[in-house]
């Protein structure tokens, strides 16, 4: 206000020049002060910024290393450890052939989805509701396993997976098909492979040659020989012969 005052007295000339050109000076000090004031304010806020560390994922926290009052430093280490519970990252090995031939149903494939779905089994050996779907393949082999490392990540909303923890996983190869599967129990082998003793129409016991595929669990998977419907001997096979006629008795679940 002084300055703008300075510049009407002196058209006037009721003050001199020179006092023009010291209430500018003493403008233009001020405006200094004020920035040097607000420079100081950015110091501070930044400064202040240091006393609260923010966490770069929302997730859970663990223990603490240091309690509030505690002077930390970059040397302090690792004040706390925070992990992300939702979605979680399931990692595990393949072999170098089953990468392989992912790529090459991959490649094949019409849609040219390079994602595949994958089913979690829990530690006390119930299986997870929820579905993981891949998303990273490693780009080298474990020379120690020949292995390959693949990530795939699912919803955890209730916390049920808690990381660094233990889980069966199960890859789906292509799209669910139906198979024939019988009790491995009902399987015999001898020089020529594999066979089973089927009961016909006549209840009479038959030595048929199949084929199988994978095994689940207590039972084994027909690829061929058998058809839907069809009676096998399951217990007591040591007791009957091609072409003997039985009583046979359905076991049930079977």
């Amino acid at each position: 206000m002084q300055l703008e005052r300075a510049k009407e007295l002196v058209r006037n000339q009721n003050i001199s020049q020179a006092t023009l050109d010291q209430r500018a000076a003493d403008e233009a000090a001020a405006q200094a002060n004020v920035m040097e004031a607000e420079a100081l304010l950015n110091q501070a806020q930044i400064n202040l910024g240091y006393t609260e560390i923010r966490s770069p994922i929302a997730g859970r926290i663990g223990l603490g290393s240091f309690t509030e009052g505690n002077l930390v430093q970059p040397s302090s280490g690792k004040l706390a450890t925070i992990v992300r519970q939702d979605p979680i990252y399931v990692i595990f090995q393949v072999s170098e052939r089953d990468v392989l031939e992912y790529r090459r149903r991959v490649a094949e494939s019409t849609d040219k989805n390079p994602h595949v779905t994958v089913h979690l089994k829990l530690a006390n050996g119930r299986a997870y509701q929820h579905v993981a779907t891949s998303n990273f393949i490693d780009v080298q082999v474990d020379p120690n396993t020949d292995t390959v490392a693949v990530r795939a990540e699912v919803a955890n909303p209730d916390n049920i997976l808690i990381p660094s923890g233990i889980v069966g996983v199960t890859v789906e190869r292509g799209a669910p098909k139906s198979v024939l599967v019988i009790p491995q129990a009902a399987v015999q082998l001898d020089q020529a492979g594999s066979y089973v003793l089927v009961v016909d129409q006549a209840s009479k016991v038959e030595q048929r040659r199949i084929t199988t595929g994978i095994e689940q669990g207590r039972d084994i998977v027909v690829a061929d020989g058998l058809r839907e419907g069809e009676l096998i001997i399951v217990e007591g096979i040591q007791k009957v012969r091609p072409g003997q006629v039985v009583a046979s008795t359905i076991v049930p679940g079977r």
